[in-house]
C-alpha cells in the first residue's frame, strides 16, 4: 500500500514539473528523487531579455524565449536532462556523451545570431564531473555564481568551473563586501616605494601604494581590490580617501625630513575617477587643505 502511494505521488509530481511545451524539467525535486548518475552539469543564462521587454513589449520576450528553449533543446536534449530555473535560466544535466555536451557548451557565440538583438547574450558555464541527482542543486548554486562573476556583459561569455574558479568568485565576493569596513577600521593603509634616479642614486620621489592586510585573510592583492573597488562603484570613494592620507602623511614627513625642493609624491588614480565630473576640483580643495 504504501509503495502504491508512492508511486501515486511521483506520477502526480511528474505532471506538475514538466513544462508541455519545452518538455523541460520545472522542478528540481524531479531530479533530486529520481537520483540519477549524471558525467557533467552545465547552465546557460540569457542576458538582456528584461532590456528587449521594455523596448518590444512582452510577445517579443516570450518569442526570444520559446526560440531559446527549442535551441536548448536541438542541442542537448539527445544527452541531457534540462531544468528551467526561469525564462532566462536553464540547467543542463549531461547523462551521455560527455565529450560532446562540453564541446558544444563551450561553444562561445552559438546562440547570438539566432534572436536577431545586439544587447542579448548567452552566459554559460560548466562543471565537468559525475554527479547524482541528489546532488544537482548545490552544483547548480556554484555554476550561478560562476556566471555572475561575468564582468563583461556586452559580450557572450563561457566560464569553466572548477574548485579553483569557485575559491577565486568565492574571495572575489568577500573583497566587495568588506572593502568598506577595512576602510574605515584602518585595514587599508599606504606604503611609499621610493623612486630613484638609476644614475645618481638620488632618491627624486615616493610613489604611495595601496595595501590591504586583513585580520581575516591575510594580504589581499591590490590588483585584486582595485579592480573590484572599480567594479562596485566604490572607487572615487576609496580613491579620494588614498589622496588625503597621502597628502596628510607627506605633509608629516615632510616636517620631520629635510626633502629637496623637488621631492615629489605620486599618486596613483584610476581612470573611472579621473572621469568624474568634479575631480580637479575636490583633488585641489585636499590638495590646499593639507599645503
Amino acid at each position: 500500500m504504501k509503495d502504491a502511494e508512492i508511486e501515486r505521488s511521483n506520477k502526480l509530481l511528474s505532471l506538475i514539473s514538466y513544462d508541455q511545451e519545452s518538455g523541460f524539467i520545472k522542478n528540481m525535486a524531479i531530479i533530486e528523487s529520481n537520483n540519477n548518475q549524471y558525467l557533467a552539469v552545465g547552465i546557460i543564462k540569457l542576458c538582456g531579455l528584461e532590456a528587449v521587454e521594455a523596448v518590444f513589449g512582452v510577445d517579443e520576450r516570450n518569442k526570444i524565449v520559446r526560440k531559446l528553449c527549442q535551441r536548448i533543446a536541438e542541442k542537448y536534449a539527445q544527452c541531457c536532462d534540462i531544468v528551467t530555473f526561469n525564462a532566462d535560466l536553464y540547467l543542463l544535466l549531461c547523462r551521455e556523451n560527455v565529450q560532446t555536451f562540453t564541446r558544444k557548451i563551450a561553444m562561445v557565440n552559438d546562440f547570438d545570431s539566432s534572436f536577431g538583438y545586439r544587447n542579448l547574450r548567452i552566459h554559460k558555464s560548466a562543471i565537468c564531473e559525475p554527479l547524482q541527482g541528489e546532488n544537482a542543486w548545490s552544483y547548480a548554486e556554484k555554476l550561478k555564481l560562476a556566471i555572475s562573476s561575468i564582468r563583461d556583459h556586452m559580450f557572450s561569455e563561457f566560464i569553466f568551473c572548477d574548485d579553483a574558479k569557485l575559491n577565486e568568485i568565492e574571495e572575489n565576493i568577500w573583497i566587495a563586501r568588506n572593502i568598506r569596513h577595512a576602510m574605515e577600521i584602518g585595514e587599508l593603509f599606504l606604503v611609499y616605494q621610493p623612486i630613484v634616479d638609476i644614475n645618481t642614486r638620488a632618491i627624486l620621489g615616493a610613489e604611495a601604494l595601496c595595501r590591504w592586510v586583513s585580520a581575516e585573510r591575510g594580504i589581499i592583492s591590490p590588483l585584486k581590490f582595485i579592480t573590484i573597488a572599480e567594479d562596485i562603484g566604490f572607487i572615487n570613494e576609496l580613491g579620494y580617501q588614498i589622496i588625503k592620507t597621502a597628502m596628510g602623511e607627506f605633509r608629516h614627513f615632510s616636517q620631520r625630513a629635510s626633502l629637496k625642493d623637488d621631492f615629489l609624491l605620486h599618486i596613483n588614480v584610476s581612470p573611472w575617477q579621473l572621469n568624474e565630473p568634479h575631480f580637479h576640483e575636490r583633488f585641489t580643495t585636499i590638495m590646499k587643505k593639507m599645503a
